[in-house]
């Protein structure tokens, strides 16, 4: 699957479709969920007061934020507002910027391992996941890319200091980078590699380099150490719940092991359609084939830290759709490393793929009716999938039944043309591929003019307020949310949550105006 591009060639076409792609009226549609208001907010509160130290959010002290996401990512958040002003749009650049750095750290990585080829498919996957641009990631103001980008740069940079014998050092500061802004994810680099060593066997000099290099991650943790020791017995509360939670004492979060791994398989079907079909074929593929000749160090890699996100959200009570997102540069990789091997090697093996595209056909996603902008996009769109009928037949006869006429004109096709119709297929089944990712991709841009309740009702006070118009007070908020609720009225306003089947199905009220 020769693409004719060079490595800098191949990352100026990612970059090319990356930008506009994310950074398209990205300020235009409203604030979507709680996360991205509550850091905007922060940023903005430090850029106010000058306090860059504490996190605070409409008055309330945020001690468990201090200690799970903080400081780098708010700290960049204020230099964005204070550069370029305070706006929807400078609340999501930080992650879409991240968003682009992480599609083409992904080529790099994968392009170090398998050729620019591969790297070049994989950006592509990547890019065109659902979920990575939409739920909670690239073009919503969170930590998802940013995320994304310094596990797969941690997993380069330990990758190259394995082959070339160089420091770890570079590695390392990014794991200090990766703990100051998401801490609890410093344990999936952690593992990996302690899994690396295990398995591929180095020697124990490189071992006790990277050992004694990590001892710097600790000094990273200035900002956690300094805010425990001053925090006192607050801070270690926030510590004990932090536990909790990854130990499964949280029953109103805990959905047990099978029931996360169920969830989250749930998630990536909807999230990752259709490349979430490839996932499984593409890592049993490499492990099958590869085991018997040794799998290389870069694929190992690769699978390790795949597993080791994995492992991490499953085995975690806490649960929410969009933890997975950092599993996609990994698997995005590996789906790239394994088209590119099957194809190239010209072995009937890759039937598999399109086998296994054509089945997912039969999940019935409704694109068009998703909107990814508005409130309740955060939650997982279980109406939104479903299985289709297939020549009036049911799912339980109509998937077999295309898998065995499409297994059979694949295996006829492949028994008269030998290897040579390999490479044309793999051509086009990669191109129906990134096509299908990219139409889902694209059409959610159509959304992008969305006004939530909230916003509208803010810009209607604040319209109210500058003509002099008196407002009617109790005002009813009829939009859930009540971080985005304190986000846009609790400056101005006594908020109080409304009682259920009251009010007229109001979520909250503002039943009085701040002096």
């Amino acid at each position: 699957m020769s693409s004719g591009l060079g490595p800098r060639q191949a990352a100026a076409l990612l970059a090319a479709l990356s930008i506009p792609l994310i950074f398209f009226r990205l300020g235009t549609y409203s604030v979507v969920n709680g996360d991205e208001a509550f850091y905007h907010y922060v940023a903005r509160h430090m850029v106010r007061t000058g306090n860059w130290w504490r996190l605070e959010f409409t008055g309330e002290h945020r001690v468990y934020d201090t200690f799970l996401n903080a400081p780098l990512q708010y700290w960049a958040r204020a230099v964005l507002i204070m550069l370029f002003g305070d706006s929807n749009w400078t609340m999501r650049l930080l992650s879409a910027s991240f968003a682009v750095l992480s599609v083409l750290m992904t080529f790099k990585l994968v392009a170090h391992i398998s050729g620019a080829h591969a790297g070049l498919v994989a950006g592509l996957v990547q890019l065109t996941t659902f979920q990575f641009l939409y739920l909670h990631s690239a073009r919503t103001g969170e930590l998802e890319p940013i995320v994304c980008f310094l596990l797969t740069l941690a997993a380069y940079l330990f990758l190259r200091a394995m082959e070339t014998g160089r420091s770890f050092l570079p590695h390392h500061l990014c794991l200090i980078a990766l703990a100051n802004v998401k801490l609890p994810l410093l344990v999936v680099p952690v593992a990996a590699e302690l899994a690396y060593f295990a398995l591929a066997r180095p020697g124990w000099r490189r071992f006790l380099e990277w050992a004694a290099s990590g001892t710097l991650v600790v000094l990273g943790l200035a900002w956690h150490l300094l805010h425990y020791l001053g925090l006192g017995g607050e801070a270690r509360l926030v510590l004990a719940k932090m536990s909790n939670q990854a130990s499964g004492d949280a029953p109103q979060t805990d959905l047990g092991i099978s029931g996360n791994a169920i969830s989250y398989a749930h998630t990536l079907i909807f999230g990752a359609f259709p490349y979430a079909l490839l996932y499984p074929v593409s890592i049993a593929g490499l492990i099958a084939t590869g085991w018997k000749r040794g799998v290389g160090t870069g694929v190992q890699l690769l699978l390790l830290y795949l597993a080791a996100v994995c492992v991490f959200f499953i085995l975690v009570a806490k649960f929410f759709p969009w933890y997975i997102i950092p599993l996609y540069p990994f698997a995005s990789g590996l789906v790239a490393i394994w088209l590119q091997r099957v194809v190239a090697e010209k072995r009937s093996a890759w039937l598999v793929g399109p086998i296994a595209l054509v089945a997912g056909f039969a999940v019935g996603l409704r694109v068009g009716d998703f909107n990814p902008f508005a409130v309740r996009a955060m939650t997982l769109p279980g109406h939104l999938l479903s299985w289709r009928e297939i020549a009036g037949l049911g799912p339980a006869l109509g998937v077999p039944l295309v898998v065995l006429v499409v297994t059979t004109v694949l295996v006829l096709l492949w028994r008269a043309s030998g290897p040579r119709f390999v490479r044309p297929a793999g051509l086009l089944f990669l191109g129906a591929l990134i096509a299908v990712g990219g139409y889902r991709v694209a059409v959610p841009l159509r959304y992008m003019q969305h006004q939530s309740q909230m916003e509208t009702l803010r810009a209607r006070i604040d319209g109210d307020r500058a003509a002099g118009r008196p407002l009617d007070l109790p005002i009813r908020v009829t939009e859930p949310g009540e971080i985005r609720a304190r986000y846009f009225f609790a400056d101005d306003f006594r908020i109080v949550r409304a009682r259920p089947g009251r009010d007229n199905g109001a979520y909250f009220l503002l039943v009085g105006e701040k002096d």
